[in-house]
């Protein structure tokens, strides 16, 4: 199980960094410098296990963007979880 506040940490392990100025309340966005795509995250309690959805779309946002963080974030994300989340 992967929390919200392991999670979003989770962006800044393959060099994404918050964006300074939130442009929405409830909503964490990070970028990555030379990178189109960024990682937006709803923002929920510390504590909260975060639904696989959640994790599928950092997976899908890194895979297209990004294919050497993609895998830092896979080893990551299977450090974290007793099973592999699947890819829709």
């Amino acid at each position: 199980m992967v929390t919200y506040a392991e999670l979003v940490n989770a962006p800044a392990r393959v060099g994404y960094v918050p964006e300074p100025e939130q442009p929405a309340a409830g909503y964490n966005v990070f970028r990555h410098p030379g990178r189109s795509l960024p990682i937006i995250l709803q923002a929920f309690k510390a504590g909260t296990p975060i639904r696989p959805i959640y994790l599928v779309g950092i997976r899908r946002i890194l895979a297209e963007s990004a294919p050497a963080e993609a895998a830092e974030f896979e080893s990551w994300l299977e450090s974290r979880t007793s099973r592999r989340v699947p890819v829709r």
